[in-house]
C-alpha cells in the first residue's frame, strides 16, 4: 500500500479513537488494529503516539490558519474582515472534520510535551496574533468600541468558533454560513462602537 493512503489510514484511526478515548486511553495496538495493520507497523510512519498526535494537531492548525489568513489578508473594512476571518474559522472546523476537532484540538494536544508541544504553542501564538491584528484593527479603525479588551475579544470569538463543532449540524437544513453569520452578527453587536 502506498505511504500517503497507510498514513491517512492510520490517522483516522487515531483521529476517531483520541475523540472517543481521549489520547491517554487509546493504545498503539488499537489504533495499528483499527487502521488493519500490525503495532509495529505503525512505527514505521510515527515514531510515538505523541508525535502521531502532533501530526493531527498541526494538520489541523494549518487548515485553519490558511483558511484565516486568506479571510484576514483581504482588503475588506474591519467589520466585514471579522465576520469573514469568523465563518472562515468555523468552515475550517468542519473542514478537518467535527471527528477531530472537538477533543484533538480543543484538549487532548495538552498531552504533548517537548518539541512537540512547542511546536504547538508556537501556531497557536502565531494563530492568536492573527485574531489579534483583526480585532485591534477594528479598535483603531473606532469600528471596535474603545476600550476593547482584546484578549477578552478574541477568548471569546475563539471559544464560540471552536465549540461550534459540539452543537452545530452541517448536514442539518441551514448552512454554515447561515448560522454562524447570525452569531457573528451577535458578536460584532457586542463589539461595534455606537
Amino acid at each position: 500500500m502506498p505511504r500517503s493512503t497507510r498514513v491517512q489510514e492510520i490517522v483516522a484511526a487515531a483521529t476517531k479513537l483520541f475523540n472517543e478515548r481521549g489520547f491517554q486511553g487509546t493504545s498503539v495496538r488499537a489504533i495499528a488494529e483499527a487502521a488493519g495493520m500490525q503495532s509495529g507497523g505503525l512505527y514505521s510512519h510515527f515514531s510515538s503516539k505523541e508525535a502521531l498526535l502532533h501530526h493531527i494537531v498541526v494538520e489541523t492548525h494549518k487548515v485553519q490558519r490558511t483558511a484565516l489568513e486568506k479571510a484576514a489578508m483581504g482588503d475588506l473594512e474591519p467589520e466585514a474582515k471579522f465576520r469573514a476571518a469568523f465563518l472562515a474559522h468555523v468552515a475550517s472546523n468542519f473542514e478537518v472534520g467535527p471527528a477531530s476537532a472537538p477533543r484533538l484540538f480543543l484538549t487532548e494536544w495538552q498531552h504533548l510535551t517537548g518539541p512537540e508541544l512547542d511546536d504547538v504553542l508556537r501556531y497557536r501564538r502565531e494563530y492568536e496574533e492573527l485574531w489579534d491584528r483583526i480585532i485591534g484593527e477594528a479598535i483603531e479603525a473606532g469600528v471596535f468600541r474603545a476600550g476593547t479588551d482584546l484578549h477578552i475579544a478574541r477568548l471569546v470569538v475563539l471559544s464560540v468558533a471552536n465549540w461550534s463543532v459540539m452543537w452545530f449540524k452541517p448536514e442539518g437544513r441551514q448552512s454554515i454560513d447561515e448560522v454562524f453569520g447570525r452569531v457573528a452578527d451577535e458578536m460584532l453587536n457586542g463589539l461595534l462602537a455606537r
